[in-house]
């Protein structure tokens, strides 16, 4: 998205992040610029699991690989 609007500086930086970081990111919508800390990794988390849990309205078609993806990157954002 950086590269498109023009911002070279921001591109780079993103490309530098290894493949399954720059993944977990964008899982989280967390930007390149955010330092995210570990219990902002885990409020994201928590929100992102309600809003994909079938109880709280999320859809129960694609439920469970949502859920593995999001505990995934969680992994991988407090590794």
């Amino acid at each position: 998205v950086a590269h498109v609007l023009g911002d070279e500086a921001v591109f780079s930086r993103w490309r530098a992040l290894p493949s399954d970081l720059r993944w977990a990111f964008r899982v989280f919508g967390f930007t390149i610029d955010e330092k995210p800390t570990r219990q902002a990794i885990q409020a994201r988390f928590r929100k992102l699991m309600r809003d994909v849990h079938p109880d709280h309205g999320g859809s129960s078609d694609n439920a469970g690989p949502r859920m593995a993806e999001i505990t995934q990157a969680r992994r991988i954002l407090l590794g």
